[in-house]
């Protein structure tokens, strides 16, 4: 069965104007192509996002060919078209991505980030987590594209609700590097530290160590801030919290009022640990007032080692998280290969069944074709040995007709002296009998030279019709001119 059949005329359309496009590509050898504007390239990425829309249509083809056309032409058309592909081939062309140079994967992971955030924040956030952002060219495309167009509470859509912690260390890091591009300006940077503080706040990670570096980030950043924007940092800090507001403004923590600020209901509050309260105890020896700090002592340096066993076993926990998602994110890649691997095989069981069939009808064709042959063979054999048969009786008619040629010549020739000589022979008896039948018409003739007498004129011209009328019995016919009379 032919798949083409399937497919839809504008999909075949848009795949022969790629096809196109690629020999192109192929015969400048890397050389840019003549004459090709925005409009062109805007074509290529909606054929690319008719091809891939189409799931008759098996994409594997042109992921090869693909690479020949600019990154951003690419990720653009595939973007259009990301809600009518299926995970499976989702999957495939995230593979196909990496698979490239980390340049050209990296360019198309960006576009997918910023034409994905809002329809599918989850695939943009888990793009730009596995982004290397070591290219500055990369950074500031991500900084001119993410941080500097639409609203602001885009970038928070990056940071899903169920979002693990490390998944938005991840996130919040990527931020703060694409941060640092020239091209994220003020704005940038501050919607960036916001995000940073807001998340690390609400979900209680700003007094977490491996946390330290991102607001480590933030106090670099903050002398490049403008006055407004620290301005509503200090607004944000107090109201979120006193301890990062003594930590980025020390002057604005002092002059900060005492009372701890409202806590919304819903958001849970772990209630601080209590100092034991000591009760002045009566006045006693030196000796037992040593002994007291040297038991208060060794309290402190016991809950020190617990605190150090729990925040080891934090540390650890959070290690665990972490590699519980890496499993997480490979039991889901597994079991994407596995569908895969299932609907190639179902697509390969499919293609062998029609194989099967086209097998047997082709051996039933070749069998009927056996036949056929074999009775054509036999027709041959058949018609060979008629024609040699013909061939031996036209040889023995041959030979007879020169036989019976030769018999025939002699025979004519035999006839022909026999008819001549009988011809001979009746010619001079015709002479003979005329000669006779003369010489008794003219026995009475005068000779040659004589005289003759009047009275004899009529009876010699009576003698010549006589002569005349022997000749005309005998066959001779004579035509007398009788005019000059």
């Amino acid at each position: 069965m032919n798949t083409d059949l399937q497919i839809s005329g504008p999909t075949q359309a848009a795949v022969q104007e790629l096809q196109d496009a690629f020999k192109q590509l192929r015969e400048s050898k890397g050389n840019p192509l003549k004459g090709v504007t925005g409009a062109r390239k805007e074509r290529w990425s909606s054929d690319i996002a008719t091809a891939f829309a189409d799931q008759n249509f098996p994409v594997e083809q042109l992921l090869q060919d693909l690479a020949l056309l600019p990154p951003a032409v690419v990720a653009s058309g595939v973007a259009a078209a990301w809600d009518k592909m299926n995970e499976i081939r989702r999957n495939g062309y995230r593979r196909w991505v990496d698979s490239l140079d980390s340049d050209r994967g990296s360019a198309q992971k960006s576009v997918l980030i910023v034409s994905l955030l809002e329809r599918f924040p989850s695939t943009s956030s888990d793009l730009l987590r596995g982004l290397s952002l070591t290219n500055q060219e990369l950074k500031d495309r991500l900084a001119a594209s993410l941080l500097t167009e639409g609203p602001a509470e885009k970038l928070g859509l990056l940071i899903g609700p169920e979002a693990q912690q490390f998944e938005v260390r991840q996130v919040i890091e990527r931020l703060q590097q694409v941060s640092d591009s020239p091209k994220a300006g003020m704005r940038g940077r501050w919607e960036v530290a916001q995000l940073t503080i807001t998340t690390l706040v609400e979900r209680k990670m700003h007094k977490d160590s491996l946390s330290a570096t991102l607001l480590q980030h933030i106090e670099k950043q903050l002398p490049n801030l403008g006055t407004a924007f620290r301005e509503q940092l200090k607004q944000l800090l107090q109201v979120l919290d006193l301890d990062l507001l003594g930590r980025f403004f020390p002057l604005e923590a002092q002059q900060a009022p005492t009372e701890v600020p409202s806590v919304p209901a819903e958001t849970e509050v772990v209630a601080p640990l209590k100092a034991p309260v000591l009760v002045e105890p009566p006045p006693t020896a030196p000796s037992q007032q040593s002994s007291m700090v040297d038991r208060i002592g060794g309290l402190l340096d016991a809950f020190r080692n617990r605190a150090a066993v729990l925040e080891d076993a934090r540390t650890y926990i959070l290690d665990l998280e972490e590699d519980c998602w890496k499993l997480r994110r490979q039991a889901e890649d597994a079991q994407a290969a596995e569908r895969d691997a299932r609907a190639s095989a179902q697509a390969a069981i499919a293609a062998e069944q029609l194989a099967q069939g086209q097998v047997r009808a082709l051996e039933e064709s070749l069998k009927r074709s056996n036949e056929e042959r074999d009775v054509a063979l036999a027709e041959l054999r058949s018609l060979r040995s008629e024609l040699e048969a013909s061939h031996g009786r036209e040889s023995e008619a041959t030979q007879k007709l020169h036989e019976m040629e030769g018999a025939f010549s002699k025979e004519r020739e035999d006839l022909q002296r026999r008819i001549q000589a009988n011809a001979e022979g009746r010619l001079q008896e015709f002479r003979n009998a005329l000669g006779n039948s003369l010489s008794l018409l003219l026995r009475r003739i005068p000779d040659r030279g004589s005289s003759v007498l009047p009275d004899l004129g009529p009876v010699l011209l009576t003698r010549l019709h006589e002569v005349i009328d022997e000749l005309e019995a005998k066959g001779i016919h004579i035509r007398l001119n009788r005019e000059g009379l």
